[in-house]
This record gives C-alpha cells, structure tokens and sequence, in this order.
C-alpha cells in the first residue's frame, strides 16, 4: 500500500497527472524516515527538514506535524512483514493546466511508500566499500531536498558502473558529501566532515 493524496491505495492502482509539475520539471521536494520496528527515527529532525525545504520553495505544507506523524504509523501499520522499514515521502507543487515555468497557487501532490531497510552486517561494515571521486558539479543550493536528482543519479550510476557502492564528491578541492550521503572521516581521534551550508544536504544522523 502507498499513500497519494489523503488515500492508502495499493501501489499498481497509483496514478499522478502528466501535468504535475514535479513530473515535468522535477518541482518538489521529498524526505525520507528511517523506521526501526515501528519507531520513527529522528522523527522532529525529518519534519523540520521537509518544512525548510517546503519553505525555499514556496509550498504550503499541507498537513501539520501531528497529520504527518499519524500518516506515517499508518502507512508503518500496511507493512507489518517488515521488520525495519524507509518511509519516502515526497510533495510536488501540483497540476497545473499547461506546461509552463511560471506557476499559481496550486494544490500540492502527496505521495509515500514504504520499502524493507536492511542494515549492514557487521562484518559488512569491517570489510569496508569501495569509491570513486569525482568533481561536484551539482547546483549550489544542495541544502534543499529537492527531487530533481539528475546529477545524484549520474554520480550513482557511475559508481555502480565501476562496481563502486559511492561517489565521493570534491568542489575545488574540498569533500563535500557523497552523491547519496554525508562523509566522515576520521584522523588521529578526530571525525571531520564538511559544515554546514549551500553545497551540501545537511543529514540527520550527523546531527
């Protein structure tokens, strides 16, 4: 079961418009909740994200914190097989009329689904992954959980095409994140990461 605009319907039976905007310019942005047995991880954290990302875009959030909080354990509670679950939530601008850049005061689309999330063994985590570096060429505004992830996408596939799990990406010499997550690393007792700031999505764990 997926949840698209106020109702829980089985995936196969979930249709958007070829109008709305976040198909045809990728005009939206989305978040996603980690769920261990039936506990929102981070939940505050993730929510105040979703609104930040909601108010540089200029959409009204459509429902309170209390709604998303509810909406999520019941779309938890469809999914029960599951013991650890990735809850994607992601909200376009809406449908519009025509294909144009400019845009009026619509009604946003909604859309979540759950997937399985399974944690690496420990033994996975000891043998380490494998990665290649490339140049961040992404747009300087990376703070914003947008879902237009074209460049991601290309990093990602990249990766896979050099049986590498990620891309480490560099912006004039300096690490900024990976084309899928944040980047640690540790040097004579220290852990060192990249700020805060425009060039990178700033994540929850490493709050």
């Amino acid at each position: 079961m997926v949840y698209l605009n106020g109702n829980f319907i089985p995936k196969n039976k979930a249709c958007v418009s070829v109008m709305d905007r976040g198909f045809l310019f990728g005009d939206g942005v989305y978040e996603v909740f980690p769920i261990y047995g039936k506990i929102i991880v981070g939940e505050e954290l993730h929510l105040r994200r979703l609104q930040e990302g909601l108010d540089t875009i200029n959409i009204i959030n459509p429902h309170s914190n209390e709604n998303w909080s509810q909406l999520i354990r019941d779309l938890i509670s469809y999914h029960q097989d599951y013991q650890n679950q990735s809850v994607y939530l992601q909200i376009t601008r809406g449908c519009d009329n025509d294909r144009k850049h400019t845009h009026s005061d619509l009604t946003p689309t909604v859309y979540m689904q759950s997937t399985p999330f399974v944690s690496k063994s420990k033994n996975d985590l000891l043998r380490g992954s494998s990665a290649i570096i490339r140049d961040d060429i992404r747009w300087n505004q990376c703070n914003t959980k947008s879902i237009s992830l074209l460049a991601n996408i290309m990093y990602a596939q990249e990766a896979n095409n050099h049986q590498a799990e990620e891309t480490i990406l560099c912006r004039n010499g300096v690490i900024t994140e990976c084309s899928s997550s944040n980047i640690f690393i540790v040097s004579n007792g220290c852990i060192y990461t990249h700020p805060e700031g425009s060039h990178i999505l700033s994540g929850v764990t490493r709050k």
